[in-house]
């Protein structure tokens, strides 16, 4: 979990910098980085082939700063049950987040 917080660190360092290029890797660092507690690469390698298909859309990051705060304050979220083995809460923050 001290890499997914680190991540969660550099993304609000790279926010402050607007640097949004920078959040939009973190952001995408961040959730392979849970994905990669499955350990399933068929599943993992499908995410990543759809997240590196999607660059050809215009990013929902991209001077947005409303939506970036809110990114990283529920990324702070799911960290939090995650660290806590809450496994019901960390499953309904990823939903609302994925919904967002």
């Amino acid at each position: 979990m001290k890499h997914i917080q680190k991540i969660i660190n550099e993304s609000k360092e790279a926010f402050q910098q607007q640097e949004y290029e920078t959040f939009e890797k973190l952001n995408i660092d961040f959730h392979i980085g849970i994905y990669n507690k499955c350990n399933n690469k068929l599943l993992i390698n499908t995410i990543e082939d759809l997240w590196s298909n999607s660059n050809h859309y215009p990013s929902v990051y991209k001077s947005n700063d409303e939506h970036i705060q809110q990114s990283i304050s529920e990324h702070d979220e799911i960290c939090e049950a995650l660290l806590k083995k809450d496994s019901l809460l960390a499953e309904s923050l990823i939903f609302k987040h994925k919904e967002s």
